[in-house]
């Protein structure tokens, strides 16, 4: 799975006749790393850390080719900023997002997928992307509060 995203991201770049770069890769290979979703800036701080030197322009164009490429995907989270993570093919799960202290929190569940297929037949939609979240406030935030 893991040397499948580089194998990918170079398919990529060769079609798109787009330069093939040690930076691009090495970004790749950090985010691979990150076990989470992520910010823009916590990939930049996590490179910082590992001494591994690019610029933040390589930073946010690598994010843009990777996104266009479909390895990562892009969210928004009800915030002014994205969070990103590594998007495997076929891979389909829900996000639960805290209002209160930004914990996201990743499931799959069969039952919204067989009710988002039904959807889809009986509107006669080819599904070609989609996302589920649900904004609340997660158990420690409640506990918090009592």
């Amino acid at each position: 799975m893991q040397n499948s995203f580089v194998q990918e991201f170079d398919r990529f770049l060769q079609e798109k006749k787009l330069r093939r770069t040690p930076e691009r890769f090495k970004i790749l290979t950090e985010i691979k790393k990150i076990d989470r979703h992520f910010e823009a800036d916590d990939l930049i701080l996590h490179l910082q850390r590992e001494k591994i030197i690019v610029s933040r322009a390589t930073v946010y164009r690598t994010l843009s080719l990777l996104e266009e490429s479909n390895i990562l995907r892009k969210f928004r989270f009800d915030e002014n900023h994205f969070h990103y993570e590594l998007h495997p093919k076929n891979s389909h799960h829900a996000h639960l997002v805290c209002v209160k202290c930004g914990t996201i929190i990743e499931f799959d569940d069969q039952e919204l997928e067989e009710l988002q297929a039904r959807i889809c037949r009986e509107y006669r939609c080819l599904p070609v992307k989609r996302t589920v979240e649900i904004y609340g406030v997660c158990a420690k935030c409640r506990k918090k509060e009592n």
